[in-house]
């Protein structure tokens, strides 16, 4: 019994080869179409995506101390969660946006007021808060995160404030007595009064 012949491989191989290439140069056109038509649908994929931009300003909210300097007071500046309450507050988000050429919803979606890390927030250890927007447009953005951080400057330093005043008042007050003090020390009657005592103790 004898055994069937053993086919060439290496010439089926060629063959086949030979067949695919004339295949491809006969439809090659197949092969330039698939390149435009991979080109044109990266090129309208890179135009529906946008880069997103973040600006952030970091604010300290301040650690109120008594009118004497001396003792720490608990307050909304020693909330960290005071931050996030104001700028994310709708009336500051419409007020912001309508301010930068924003919308409403698209601001209020990209606000983010957190604390810094690697602060620990108890009492006497305010953290620093960055206020951060994010958006498509850089310069609205940079704006935005600018506008924020003022308007939560400018609603946590009530306090502050009113210290400075009380503290400016009492400065004056002290002011007047010591210009009153020395026009009196000054005073012709009681130079007068000091060269008397002078010329009887000698």
């Amino acid at each position: 019994m004898t055994s069937p012949p053993t086919p060439d491989l290496d010439a089926e191989a060629d063959v086949d080869l030979g067949r695919y290439g004339r295949a491809l140069a006969e439809r090659w056109w197949l092969l330039l179409a698939g390149l435009v038509a991979g080109a044109a649908i990266g090129y309208v994929l890179s135009l529906g995506g946008h880069q997103v931009y973040r600006a952030g300003a970091t604010v300290y909210l301040g650690q109120p101390l008594g009118i004497l300097g001396g003792n720490q007071i608990q307050s909304p500046n020693t909330n960290p969660s005071t931050g996030r309450a104001i700028v994310k507050s709708e009336s500051v988000v419409r007020q912001v946006a309508a301010r930068v050429g924003m919308s409403p919803s698209q601001l209020r979606s990209g606000i983010s007021a957190n604390a810094v890390q690697g602060n620990v927030a108890k009492l006497g250890q305010t953290p620093l808060v960055v206020v951060a927007v994010t958006g498509p447009q850089p310069a609205k953005v940079r704006a935005a995160a600018d506008a924020l951080a003022k308007i939560l400057v400018s609603r946590l330093s009530g306090y502050a404030n009113a210290k400075i005043e009380t503290l400016s008042a009492q400065l004056a007050s002290d002011d007047k007595t010591l210009a009153t003090v020395n026009a009196a020390l000054n005073s012709n009657s009681l130079v007068a009064d000091r060269q008397a005592a002078s010329a009887t103790a000698a």
